[in-house]
C-alpha cells in the first residue's frame, strides 16, 4: 500500500509540475520578454525601423542616430543600460546629440535599411556583420557609418565616442 501511495503522490506532484510549466510556457508568449530581457531607457527614440527615415528625422533635430545592437540575456548589453546610459552625465549627452535605436541582433520586427530595403531585425544585424552585443554603430546626416563600437566601452570611454562623433569632428 505505501509503495503504490508514493507512486501516486509522485505521479500527482510529477503531473502538476508538467502542467505549471505548460502555463509558463503560455505566460512567455505574445507580449512577454526573456527573461534575461534588459529593459531600455525610456528616453530611447521609439522607431518604427524606417531607418533611412529616422536619419533624416534626426539630422532635421541636429542629431545623428545611434543603432544600440543587443540581445537578451547578454550580460554586457545589461551593463551598457545600466553603467553607462544609466549615467546621468553619459545620457545627457548622448540625449543632447543621438537618437538611439535600439535593434535586437535576433529580432524579427521589420526594418527599412537605408537604402529602403526590406528585412528584419536579425538579418539587418547580419548584414552588417554584427558578431557581438553589445555594437554601437554611429550614423551621421546622410546615413554613413562614422564609428563602430564592438563590445563593451566603460563609461569614460563610451562618454569620449559620444562627444568626439556628437561634436561631429
Amino acid at each position: 500500500m505505501t509503495t503504490k501511495f508514493n507512486f501516486l503522490v509522485f505521479w500527482l506532484v510529477f503531473a502538476g509540475s508538467l502542467q505549471a510549466a505548460g502555463e509558463q510556457e503560455e505566460k512567455l508568449g505574445d507580449g512577454m520578454v526573456n527573461p534575461g530581457h534588459h529593459s531600455q531607457p525610456e528616453w530611447f527614440h521609439q522607431s518604427f525601423l524606417d531607418l533611412g527615415e529616422d536619419v533624416a528625422d534626426a539630422a532635421s533635430d541636429g542629431k545623428r542616430v545611434l543603432l544600440y545592437m543587443y540581445q537578451d540575456g547578454c550580460p554586457y548589453c545589461g551593463k551598457m543600460i545600466q553603467d553607462n546610459f544609466g549615467n546621468r552625465d553619459v545620457s545627457q549627452k548622448t540625449r543632447k546629440h543621438f537618437n538611439v535605436i535600439a535593434i535586437n541582433l535576433w529580432g524579427d520586427k521589420e526594418v527599412t535599411g537605408l537604402k529602403g530595403e526590406q528585412t528584419t531585425e536579425k538579418d539587418f544585424a547580419r548584414s552588417l556583420g554584427v558578431q557581438f552585443t553589445p555594437t554601437l554603430i554611429y550614423l551621421d546626416e546622410t546615413g554613413k557609418v562614422v564609428l563602430r563600437l564592438n563590445g563593451y566601452y566603460p563609461p569614460h570611454q563610451f562618454a569620449a565616442t559620444i562627444d568626439y562623433i556628437g561634436n561631429k569632428l
